[in-house]
């Protein structure tokens, strides 16, 4: 059944430029509101020099397994969910729709014996999104979804096994503005976008608290200590030589009870570590999501998609000549050369699923990117999507990166179920955009904290080869945590 479109108007408020961050806290009771901050802060213009801020979205999100919840947060949330009825959700095998809440549930469909392509189109609740970016019209590229996926959206599409099925968060948390500031931080400029849906819009004063601080005793706690990490690295190299994959990434996750409120450690985060996904998502319910991601998942403009994997990782010093070995060491270090390739490969495969095969291409290969503490190695990868394939369908096949997977993908999914000690939740999942006119930009959730219980975790894994050793992949692990960990330090 053909869904009847709704049409979203809009129109731009030219507003005086100002810092991105000092203006979300004012807007957001200082981040307690349900509300949602993008920055790119990254030196690499490749990823552009942006800024947003959701104050007050409208409508929010969530799915988990083959249950999901529509939710209105304000007046024109409300008159957004008048536009959905039974005939939009006509697959779902439960459906209740009230005032301000639509409730149901989608049965996962399972054929294995069919291809990639077929496979993306079975029923699951990833659906869901896909019935509610197909419902409205707009040119506008910022009127769409706003939120994350998690690691375990994956369960969508690939069958990686039940041991963390029913543990942790949703699959997926988004939120529809009616209101979103837009920064140029090249041209210092802003704009105010007012969205309005059926003639409806919201204002500012329309906000929801989501999040409520309470200093916690100082606890820690990890699901995986150092020596037990060192062992199953020593098992994983030892089944890449026999075969079974040729690269895993293996996370363990550290916990550390609340200390300080997390839009000030997200001030000291996006200090310390500028990076092209920064972000501070409070999702309500007590949860906050914030990090300073490096890495792109896939972004979608024109019909053409680009995934940017980050492979290789090497720690910088304050002294020029020792940063310019580490670049050298980078760039000739076998056991990193031989991860990237990998993970390139495995790029250039998703993206020749989801595109024209003649339009597929490597733009650029072992390019060195620069941050505070380390240097990665990066490559893009991009090609024009086929007819019929949309941003959903991309991120069934993408998610999650193989950059946060190993390779081949779906063997080594089933190898983190088995060796991790705990559902990775947003860790490895994509933060951003996905507009209704077809636009996307997301970020890999990395390096970045999960609050929720009053306790921050942060997470991070070691991409595992033939050639790693168990002290460099734990050593690649604490690296990577470094910055994340030291803003929740309170002196």
């Amino acid at each position: 059944m053909n869904q009847k479109k709704v049409q979203v108007k809009f129109r731009r408020i030219e507003e005086k430029y100002q810092d991105s961050f000092e203006l979300f806290c004012r807007l957001t009771n200082n981040g307690n509101n349900i509300s949602l901050l993008m920055e790119s802060r990254s030196i690499n213009l490749k990823y552009g020099k942006q800024s947003i801020i959701v104050p007050n979205p409208a409508i929010k999100i969530t799915g988990k397994n083959e249950d999901f919840v529509i939710t209105a947060l304000t007046p024109a949330g409300k008159e957004i969910l008048k536009c959905f009825d039974r005939d939009d959700f006509s697959y779902a095998d439960e459906y209740t729709q009230e005032e301000k809440i639509i409730k149901g549930k989608v049965i996962k469909e399972e054929n294995r014996n069919t291809d990639e392509s077929r496979r993306v189109k079975l029923k699951n609740v990833s659906r869901v999104l896909r019935t509610i970016l197909n419902k409205f019209e707009t040119e506008n590229n910022y009127c769409g979804l706003y939120g994350a996926f998690a690691y375990d959206f994956a369960r969508n599409f690939y069958k990686i096994g039940d041991k963390f099925k029913e543990d942790g968060s949703d699959d997926f948390i988004f939120f529809i503005p009616t209101i979103v500031y837009v920064f140029d931080d090249i041209k210092e400029r802003l704009e105010i976008l007012e969205f309005s849906f059926n003639g409806f819009k919201d204002y500012i004063n329309h906000s929801t608290e989501g999040f409520n601080f309470i200093k916690q005793e100082h606890k820690t706690s990890a699901d995986m200590d150092e020596e037990e990490y060192n062992n199953k690295v020593e098992k994983i190299i030892q089944e890449i030589k026999n075969g079974r994959v040729m690269q895993c990434v293996l996370s363990r996750k550290i916990g550390i009870s609340l200390q300080e409120h997390p839009i000030k450690s997200y001030e000291k985060l996006r200090k310390s570590n500028p990076s092209p996904y920064s972000f501070f998502y409070n999702f309500g319910n007590n949860e906050i999501l914030y990090g300073a991601s490096p890495e792109r998942h896939i972004a979608i403009e024109n019909n053409n998609i680009e995934i940017r994997p980050i492979a290789g990782t090497v720690q910088r010093s304050d002294n020029p000549m020792q940063d310019a070995k580490a670049r050298i060491k980078l760039l000739t270090d076998r056991k990193e050369l031989r991860e990237h390739s990998m993970l390139v490969d495995l790029a250039r495969n998703e993206i020749y699923h989801l595109s024209e095969p003649k339009s597929v291409r490597i733009t650029d290969l072992f390019s060195v990117e620069v941050y505070p503490n380390i240097y990665h190695m990066v490559s893009g990868v991009n090609g024009k999507l086929k007819k019929g394939i949309d941003v959903i369908d991309a991120m069934l096949v993408t998610l999650p990166a193989g950059t946060l997977s190993g390779a081949p993908k779906l063997e080594a999914m089933k190898m983190i179920e088995e060796y991790e000690c705990s559902r990775r939740e947003f860790y490895g999942g994509a933060v951003g955009l996905l507009s209704f006119n077809g636009y996307c930009n997301t970020g890999i959730t990395i390096r970045c904290v999960h609050v929720k219980n009053n306790t921050s975790y942060v997470r991070a894994g070691g991409g595992i080869v033939s050639l790693s050793t168990p002290e460099r992949e734990l050593e690649e692990t604490k690296l990577k945590m470094e910055k994340a960990l030291k803003v929740l330090e309170v002196k």
